[in-house]
């Protein structure tokens, strides 16, 4: 437990981790040790959901009272946004969403703050979004937030892979529609060139997973970021460091929004007050 956290009472606020899986994930770890510098009697659990069990999950959560919201992880972050009662601005652009706070009421909220974290994680590595020419790697959940994410903050060119092009094509029209002064095309077999390459796909999650683009694509790329959260170094990150690319990995993009997720789950809660130093 991380020290400065009271001991679980019934008067605890809960937060939890929705994904599957969840054996890898930091979120448990840093969202606690935030939880605990700002003194709130709060914890976050890690709950392994399969997809056809959310639905029913998510339903139960809002009678719950001592349940204050989630981080929501793949492959849930598309399928929880119906779930929801009121979607914020990054949500409905994104059709994702990675935090859900719960009212005092029962209704749910969500936000999607996966690509703001990406991005400040990139500019805290020394990279530069502004004018630049990305290869953005997937077109899920967490791909959304930062393909708009990065369109947002100047990209000049987005390039967008994914193993199902349909996806691909689907997104970069989204963010074109809400972006237009960025250039967002689809590739299937992307060349190079690149100032920035961003992994936002599963690949790199499971220790045999090669990278998901050939080392040469990644040759003049100044940053190479991989949303993915290992306790190694991925395939992308070994070939980056190989190629002289700065590396950034999924831990410095989930600190850059841990504080951001804990802000979403209790902003508004009129029992934060009470949850401190007790």
């Amino acid at each position: 437990m991380p020290a400065g956290l009271p001991p679980i009472t019934g008067r605890t606020a809960l937060t939890l981790l929705l994904g599957d899986p969840v054996v890898q994930a930091r979120s448990p770890e840093l969202v606690n040790a935030e939880l605990a510098r700002r003194g709130l009697d709060a914890r976050l659990m890690p709950v392994q959901v399969a997809a056809g069990d959310l639905g029913p999950l998510v339903t139960a959560l809002r009678t719950a009272g001592t349940f204050r919201g989630a981080v929501v992880t793949m492959p849930h972050k598309h399928a929880v946004v119906p779930l929801l009662t009121t979607a914020g601005v990054r949500v409905a652009r994104t059709a994702a969403c990675n935090v859900i706070r719960r009212e005092p009421n029962g209704d749910l909220t969500g936000d999607m703050l996966d690509g703001e974290a990406m991005v400040r994680a990139i500019q805290d590595a020394g990279g530069t979004v502004k004018d630049a020419r990305v290869l953005l790697v997937g077109a899920g959940g967490a791909a959304s937030g930062i393909a708009l994410a990065l369109a947002d903050h100047g990209a000049a060119e987005l390039d967008i892979a994914n193993r199902t092009p349909a996806r691909a094509t689907a997104l970069a029209d989204r963010v074109s529609a809400a972006v237009p002064g960025t250039r967002v095309t689809t590739v299937t077999a992307p060349g190079g060139g690149y100032d920035l390459v961003v992994n936002a796909s599963a690949v790199g999650m499971r220790p045999e997973d090669g990278p998901p683009v050939p080392p040469g694509v990644l040759t003049g790329a100044r940053v190479v970021a991989d949303a993915v959260i290992s306790g190694r170094p991925t395939a992308l990150l070994a070939a980056a460091q190989a190629a002289g690319c700065r590396a950034v990995d999924g831990g410095r993009m989930l600190a850059a929004q841990v504080g951001l997720m804990v802000d979403f789950m209790f902003a508004g809660d009129t029992n934060e007050s009470e949850n401190r130093g007790r």
